[in-house]
């Protein structure tokens, strides 16, 4: 809006468990200029499937299609369902990648942007030149050496992620979304208002996500992180004691 763009919205819906089921979804965008996805999504954590983007991008051959992939090394079938092997393939895409979310360097502000060379050397002319600061630099170089981190911190979030979703199963009042991500969107469903739940867990000593201010989420939606395994059970537990008592 700064730069006199108006970008048009595309809102998932809830009855579809936020879900792009296909390309048909983005329909309304044969004249676009520019497509950004996050995928996978935040705050839903759902995954636009590879296919569907790559069919998008022949359909829509003069739209500048920008996939952010902040979080998908917590996806379910990562390296396989990034789209970075693709950019040779496709003059229209552009993937972007955070440093800071899964490696937890959310102060150094780095990440990277993929494309053809084309696109990159227009980017690279509008850009302001010192991007990125030293400290920020010193250490994306020593990410290369963090192989054994990456395989522990993967493991680790799709095995709670899993565990999370089937104890949520038990949970009365609260919908979860499927989520692909080290994040989980769900919506509070019990008699009284998220307000009570959010009270609630404060004095337990735990914060979650209030989702209201998101557009389109109406009342009642909040996002918690998937976390170290006792910290996910002390969750579950502050849970079960609230909802037990919400009806």
């Amino acid at each position: 809006k700064v730069c006199g763009i108006e970008p048009e919205p595309l809102w998932l819906e809830p009855s579809k468990g936020f879900e792009v089921e296909g390309v048909e979804f983005f329909s309304s965008l044969r004249e676009c200029d520019m497509l950004w996805l996050c995928r996978p999504n935040n705050p839903t954590g759902t995954l636009v499937p590879k296919t569907v983007v790559l069919e998008l991008l022949e359909w829509l051959p003069r739209t500048i299609v920008v996939v952010d992939e902040t979080f998908i090394q917590f996806a379910e079938g990562f390296p396989e369902e990034s789209l970075i092997p693709e950019i040779e393939r496709y003059e229209n895409l552009v993937v972007l990648h955070s440093l800071t979310k899964f490696y937890g360097l959310a102060g150094l502000r780095v990440g990277a942007l993929m494309s053809s060379p084309a696109v990159a050397e227009r980017i690279r002319r509008a850009k302001p030149p010192w991007t990125v600061n030293t400290p920020a630099e010193l250490a994306a170089e020593r990410l290369t050496e963090c192989g054994d981190y990456e395989k522990k911190t993967i493991r680790l979030v799709k095995e709670e992620r899993r565990r999370l979703a089937d104890r949520f199963k038990g949970l009365s009042g609260i919908r979860l979304f499927r989520s692909r991500a080290n994040f989980f969107l769900a919506r509070w469903q019990a008699r009284r208002k998220l307000d009570h739940l959010l009270r609630e867990l404060l004095l337990r000593g735990i914060y979650i996500r209030d989702c209201r201010n998101f557009p389109a989420l109406k009342d009642g939606y909040f996002r918690f992180a998937v976390k170290m395994p006792h910290e996910n059970d002390a969750l579950l537990s502050a849970l079960r004691e609230i909802t037990t008592g919400c009806g």
